[in-house]
């Protein structure tokens, strides 16, 4: 941790600043008054919330907690008047709950980071530091938890209280405890992450269970969630265009119907509820009817009258309704309306969330996604705007360093490979070897073409991804064909029509989607006939390389044992 490698460095010898601000505060708290300095040591308690949720055990972990990271980000970025909520199952890494507050950038009246190593008077008692049940974090040297000498940012500070709100804790690693000391000021950190129990999905054993689900009942810790009036939940497919506060003042259930039946639980409103929430745990129990054995099957299941419901308008006083409601379709954009006009035109209520419920292969933060999706891109645009790009940019740029290398010594060997010894008496087998030697070369193209693009770390910038793709397979296929001594234009002949079509798909100015289909498809019956001609190039060029035997020396035989030996060139 940067702020661990901090305080090693300076000791506790720098940290007097800290001790310094820790009284000035102190003391301006109490020029203030008890009621005043409670207020400033607080940040007001929010009565709403935005929760998404993180689980383990799919394929694509990190990619969905990237996703949850950018949209929480986004929420903030639009200045959500809500606190963020993170659902985590306890099998979710530490090191990625950490990061949740620590980059979430939701303002606040919030705190600054400190990290403490507890002095040997405290470290040697088993209630150095602990956790109370009301949910304060309590650093004394005895068992209750009051105003006593304590210590906090320097070694043996005396601060009038010690005591912190449990969701300012983010645990310890090597010997220090990482907790948030208030501060009355303003600052960008605020996810809340609450640590659950998976939920058991009863349903696994279904003919048509889809097992990336397995976890998605744990959506239901959503009702837990008692300390706020309204809760909206989210997947981490969704794109926030404005703010949505006005959700906010929705009944007790309200959903979006993108499916004309069944409503999306991808973002819906619910008012948490202790009772509901147990009930739901009867109801999975005794196997209540769930056709996809996930959250939108049960939930579906759980409130069947939703699509006879009144549609929601937001009281213009402000006042929360009571009851459940069928949200507009402007909170719950499919991205697949989008692709038929290349434009928003959602007449049901304000264009606010774009939602992505695909195949997980075209969810919008694969570097794929762009352009062959043009929705693609926007989401990254909010990446980049966000949390960026830094743990992805070591892999490619030594992946960038490979591939050039690559090209650089296959360059340089070719006229090597050129100089094999040959044998100018026919070979018995030269239906067999030509059939081998087609088959390895047209595999090895294949592979050129396909193994960059398993390497690319899945989450990077499209422009990336895709510049690093056509570096790779450049190289590789460079590779095959100094190699095999084949015809370079024949060779990179699909590389042109890769790039070509992504040029294709990138042109900004179709008017509509349908006109984009039949340009890419106009393109690729075009370009079919110069793929074909560089696959007849390519074998023809082995046949006759075959045919001078100009490549293989005789099975067996070595070049030195052969007096009719002479070299080409």
């Amino acid at each position: 941790m940067a702020v661990g490698r901090w305080c090693r460095r300076w000791g506790w010898r720098k940290s007097w600043l800290l001790a310094a601000l820790l009284v000035v505060l102190q003391v301006t708290a109490a020029e203030k008054g008890p009621a005043e300095g409670e207020a400033g040591r607080r940040e007001p308690q929010r009565r709403h919330a935005y929760a998404a949720m993180m689980y383990m055990g799919t394929p694509r972990d990190y990619e969905f907690y990237v996703a949850t990271r950018v949209m929480l980000r986004s929420l903030a970025k639009i200045r959500a008047d809500a606190d963020l909520v993170v659902i985590a199952s306890v099998d979710v890494p530490p090191r990625w709950q950490r990061q949740l507050p620590a980059q979430a950038s939701i303002p606040f009246h919030g705190s600054f980071m400190c990290c403490c190593s507890p002095p040997p008077a405290m470290a040697a008692g088993p209630r150095a530091w602990h956790l109370e049940d009301d949910g304060r974090l309590c650093l004394t040297e005895s068992s209750s938890c009051g105003k006593q000498e304590g210590w906090g940012g320097a070694p043996f500070l005396k601060i009038s209280e010690v005591c912190w709100k449990a969701s300012a804790f983010l645990g310890s690693e090597d010997g220090l405890l990482w907790l948030l000391l208030p501060f009355n000021g303003k600052e960008e950190d605020g996810v809340k992450v609450v640590t659950v129990e998976n939920v058991r999905n009863p349903y696994e054993k279904q003919g048509n269970f889809n097992r990336r689900f397995k976890l998605t009942l744990n959506k239901l810790y959503a009702w837990s969630l008692v300390e706020y009036d309204r809760v909206v939940m989210l997947d981490s497919d969704n794109i926030f265009l404005r703010r949505t506060d006005e959700l906010f003042q929705c009944g007790q259930f309200c959903a979006v119907f993108i499916n004309p039946c069944i409503f999306h639980t991808g973002l819906f409103v619910l008012q948490p509820s202790m009772p509901v929430f147990k009930n739901m745990l009867h109801e999975l129990e005794i196997g209540r009817e769930n056709p996809d054995g996930a959250d939108q099957g049960f939930l579906a299941s759980y409130f069947p009258d939703l699509l006879d419901r009144p549609m929601f308008h937001p009281p213009n006083n402000g006042s929360k309704l009571d009851g459940t409601y069928r949200l507009p379709l402007g909170y719950q954009m499919d991205a697949s309306y989008y692709y038929l006009k290349l434009r928003w035109s959602i007449p049901c209520g304000p264009n606010s969330v774009i939602t992505f419920p695909s195949v997980p292969w075209l969810k919008p933060w694969y570097w794929w996604s762009w352009p062959v999706l043009p929705l693609g891109l926007k989401w990254h645009e909010q990446r980049l705007n966000t949390i960026g790009y830094g743990a992805e940019m070591p892999v490619i740029l030594i992946q960038s360093l490979m591939y050039m290398a690559i090209m650089a010594v296959t360059r340089l060997v070719r006229p090597s490979l050129s100089k094999l010894c040959y044998n100018r008496r026919p070979e018995k087998n030269f239906a067999f070897l030509h059939s081998m030697l087609r088959a390895v070369a047209m595999w090895s193209i294949l592979a050129a073409y396909t193994f960059p693009f398993f390497l690319i770390p899945r989450t990077v910038h499209p422009l990336l991804g895709w510049s690093l793709y056509l570096l790779g397979s450049a190289a590789l296929a460079s590779a095959v064909t100094n190699a095999m001594l084949l015809p370079a234009l024949a060779v990179l002949t699909p590389w042109m029509g890769i790039f070509g079509a992504l040029a294709v798909m990138a042109f900004p100015w179709y008017s509509d989607g349908v006109v984009r289909a039949l340009a890419v498809f106009a393109y690729a019956f075009c370009c079919a006939p110069f793929a074909w001609a560089a696959m007849v190039k390519v074998v023809g060029s082995l046949q006759v390389l075959l045919e001078r035997e100009a490549y293989f020396p005789r099975l067996g035989e070595s070049p030195l044992q052969q007096p009719e030996f002479s070299k080409l060139y």
